[in-house]
């Protein structure tokens, strides 16, 4: 496998209907490599799922999810809390989003291989 994983279009969400963006912060019960992996599985399965991260400290995963509207939003939260070994969920509406960047710093890279070539 190469440096490039994959293409993508960068689309307007809202004019597509996609008006709300919610993280939600989860909890298990069993943290062993498998209910970890089958958690992420799981999530794999929902597509307004859009990034699931395994966190050390208090939460396990946070997730990343783009909904139509606050309904579909409930809708997730109720599902996710259902979960077999979610043992706490908490979510958080993101209200405005002023940066949104995929991929990596490049300029960071390119310092550091000029840094490196002197």
């Amino acid at each position: 496998m190469g440096y490039i994983l994959g293409y993508y279009a960068d689309v307007n969400r809202q004019q597509l209907g996609f008006v709300v963006t919610v993280f939600l912060f989860v909890g298990l019960a069993d943290q062993s490599e498998f209910a970890l992996t089958q958690f992420e599985e799981e999530c794999r399965k929902i597509s307004s799922i859009r990034q699931c991260h395994m966190l050390n400290g208090e939460i396990d995963f946070v997730l990343k999810c783009v909904l139509m509207d606050l309904k579909e939003a409930n809708k997730l939260i109720d599902q996710m809390s259902n979960t077999y070994n979610v043992a706490s969920i908490n979510s958080s509406l993101v209200v405005r989003s002023s940066t949104e960047k995929s991929g990596v710093p490049f300029e960071v890279l390119e310092d550091a291989l000029r840094k490196n070539a002197v």
